[in-house]
């Protein structure tokens, strides 16, 4: 594989990974196989990053 080539297929993983991160969707192809766990741990970050959100006390007093 030429240095060219290893750049490009970093510079996909990177926005791979920073779209995932950022909360859109993944958009992996057959091509990015060789790189699975790499794109799995980005999601499980992604998935880890957010909790559920919480209701404040003050909203949750003027709703009961």
């Amino acid at each position: 594989m030429s240095e060219q080539d290893e750049e490009r297929e970093a510079e996909r993983l990177d926005s791979l990974v920073s779209e995932l991160l950022a909360g859109r969707h993944l958009k992996a192809t057959h091509s990015d196989a060789a790189e699975r766990d790499v794109i799995r741990m980005a999601a499980r970050l992604a998935g880890a990053r957010d909790g559920y959100p919480r209701m404040s006390s003050a909203f949750r007093r003027r709703m009961g």
